[in-house]
């Protein structure tokens, strides 16, 4: 399946999305769970994925906006092959984390940078969910 038909061109489109979901998850139940010693209310797995699985989309398919051609082209000059990663890294050394993370994607098969941003923004969303 291509990404191409879920492009995101108007930036609007997030935030409508996360005044609409956000309205609707306001009339979902929540469920009381203790966080240390206070009891806090969360919305369930189906309800915060159903908030960020648009925003992962949209990620992974976002048009040239701010950084997306740095990161493409970050994401083009990552090596295939892992023979090729020391030499990648000294050139990469800041943020070197990141870096690497896109060269151990790269050397594992993926080849598509819309692929990657998928990889990227499912990571940090699920990290959300996890919180909510």
């Amino acid at each position: 399946m291509s990404l191409k038909l879920f492009e995101l061109n108007n930036y609007w489109l997030p935030l409508i999305w996360l005044f609409g979901a956000g309205l609707l998850l306001h009339s979902m139940p929540q469920k009381p769970e203790l966080l240390g010693r206070k009891v806090v209310l969360r919305w369930n797995w189906f309800a915060a994925l159903l908030l960020v699985l648009p925003l992962i989309i949209w990620a992974a398919a976002r048009s040239s906006f701010g950084d997306t051609y740095a990161y493409q082209r970050s994401f083009a000059s990552a090596p295939y092959y892992w023979t090729d990663l020391p030499a990648y890294m000294k050139k990469n050394s800041e943020d070197w984390a990141f870096y690497l993370l896109m060269a151990f994607c790269k050397c594992l098969g993926v080849r598509s940078y819309a692929t990657f941003f998928l990889i990227i923004a499912s990571a940090q969303m699920l990290c959300l969910v996890r919180t909510f």
